[in-house]
């Protein structure tokens, strides 16, 4: 929980000449500003994990759930001309100003993980995630992320006893997997705003000056996660009793469906 507050008081400030006279040196309209917010932040996270060996076979899973909530309220007051040298709102006399907003966004993911070896040799992984994001609309706000991988380690083969001494791990593995991007420049990109300013017109009508509205910039209604792909394939070993230790690895990464800047329409 964050909560915010601030108090700002502009006072005129007057440069004193030697015949008597004075000239405005700093805000020659004093001001009074106070700014407050709250924010929460919510983040809970369950796992559970079960293990089970079947003589050389080893099993091992793990399913949980993850969420994130934030949410942020706040308004602000401003008014100028400070009244007998009271900084408080309401010892000011002219051109009030306020403003304020709500805003949240929430996300929710349900993992899962499958490791399987046999006698330590044979190595394999699988993991999922079904994610969902409020920054996208309902049809396109749920999206599923799965990664798998494989390893051989060479060291446990019966083959590989002569050179175990010296050399205790080597392992051979390769990997595929994806992961989403929810982060847009907007907590709500799929709504269409538009732009508004009060009393911001160049004429008066009825002895004021009209509010403004601009057009909305373009939106995409198809908007959905971000999706990055990477696969990899590595060695890795081990040698005088794993005192010397290596990893090699090559990998390719791709992002799909990018959020981004796209061509002006």
């Amino acid at each position: 929980i964050d909560n915010y507050h601030k108090h700002q008081d502009l006072k005129t400030v007057y440069t004193m000449y030697a015949d008597g006279t004075s000239h405005v040196d700093v805000n020659p309209t004093s001001q009074v500003r106070e700014d407050n917010s709250k924010a929460n932040f919510f983040a809970p996270s369950f796992f559970a994990e079960y293990s089970k060996s079947i003589k050389d076979h080893n099993f091992k899973v793990m399913a949980g759930f993850q969420s994130e909530l934030y949410s942020s309220r706040g308004m602000w007051a401003q008014r100028n001309n400070i009244m007998a040298g009271l900084p408080t709102l309401n010892t000011t006399s002219t051109d009030p100003k306020l403003g304020g907003d709500y805003q949240k966004w929430t996300t929710a993911g349900f993992f899962g993980r499958l490791n399987y070896d046999y006698k330590g040799r044979y190595l394999l992984e699988a993991n999922f995630r079904y994610d969902g994001s409020s920054r996208y609309l309902r049809e396109n706000r749920w999206n599923v992320f799965p990664s798998f991988s494989a390893g051989w380690n060479i060291a446990q083969e019966g083959f590989w006893e002569d050179f175990a001494e010296t050399v205790n791990t080597l392992k051979l593995r390769a990997s595929w997997g994806e992961l989403g991007n929810q982060n847009t420049n907007s907590w709500y990109p799929f709504y269409p705003k538009l732009g508004f300013t009060p009393q911001a017109g160049s004429w008066l009508i009825n002895n004021t000056k009209p509010n403004i509205a601009s057009q909305p910039g373009l939106i995409s209604a198809l908007l959905t996660w971000e999706r990055t792909q990477t696969w990899e394939i590595g060695l890795d070993w081990g040698a005088f009793n794993n005192r010397l230790t290596g990893s090699f690895g090559y990998f390719q990464r791709k992002t799909l469906d990018m959020v981004g800047p796209a061509q002006d329409l």
